[in-house]
């Protein structure tokens, strides 16, 4: 039992590394019909875009790695974004005309939270400050997160014609409706398109998970067996001390 309440554990925190039970990931945008398909299902989505772009402060500029959201992500895990005075709040995608940066883009840009930038050509306020996201931290990660909203993105022309952008539709809701959008989905995918489930998420932990339960599983056999052996010992214990009364009660 412990073990099998371990793994749904992991299985729900491997979620978070898509930000949803179901990715569809495309180097095009996904049509419309994956959306409504989803919402039918009665699933939750979020269309994102992740590309990578420069982001300018006056003279200092820096690369950075750009994920455009409507305001649903996340759907799964929790996005904390740091005000001003460091107080970090739950929170959604910004909205538009507002972006919220890694510390590291401060940092390289020597701005503050408040001050402005510039991104493919907008002006956009830094809202806040990234604390925690839900999609893996920095470790597949090669410069500093910005996360801004899809509208600016399509406004600025980010996402036109030669655009390296890499276009996601995450769903979240029941098992049965997420497997029934999967099937659905999986034969009308564009070319190039692919679904990315929890357990493709999962599997270059697979191994680490695996021992993980073998250990559990161990561990909790290891305490049965010395359960018994501490019940043996007191009921022996406890059996020699008593030899006295014990004969004296049979005599009589």
């Amino acid at each position: 039992t412990l073990a099998s309440r371990v793994e749904q554990a992991l299985v729900a925190s491997a979620a978070e590394l898509i930000g949803g039970d179901l990715e569809l990931t495309s180097s095009q945008a996904l049509p419309a019909t994956f959306t409504s398909a989803a919402r039918r299902q009665g699933l939750t989505t979020n269309q994102l875009a992740d590309f990578p772009s420069v982001l300018f402060a006056g003279d200092n500029s820096r690369l950075c790695d750009v994920r455009a959201s409507d305001a649903a992500f996340p759907l799964r895990g929790t996005l904390t974004i740091l005000d001003a005075s460091g107080v970090g709040q739950p929170a959604h995608a910004p909205l538009a005309g507002t972006i919220d940066v890694d510390h590291a883009v401060l940092v390289a840009l020597g701005v503050t939270i408040g001050d402005r930038v510039q991104l493919g050509g907008r002006d956009l306020t830094i809202d806040g400050e990234i604390g925690q996201s839900p999609d893996g931290g920095d470790l597949l990660r090669l410069a500093p997160r910005v996360l801004m909203n899809i509208a600016d993105a399509e406004a600025s022309g980010l996402l036109g014609p030669g655009s390296r952008a890499r276009y996601r539709l995450l769903v979240a809701g029941a098992e049965r409706n997420v497997a029934a959008f999967a099937a659905w989905a999986k034969p009308r995918l564009p070319d190039g398109a692919e679904i990315v489930t929890v357990e493709d998420a999962q599997q270059n932990l697979h191994r680490a998970f695996d021992r993980g339960t073998r250990f559990l599983r161990l561990a909790a056999l290891l305490a049965a067996l010395l359960s018994g052996v501490a019940i043996a010992l007191a009921a022996q214990r406890f059996a020699r001390r008593k030899v006295e009364e014990v004969a004296l009660l049979r005599c009589l």
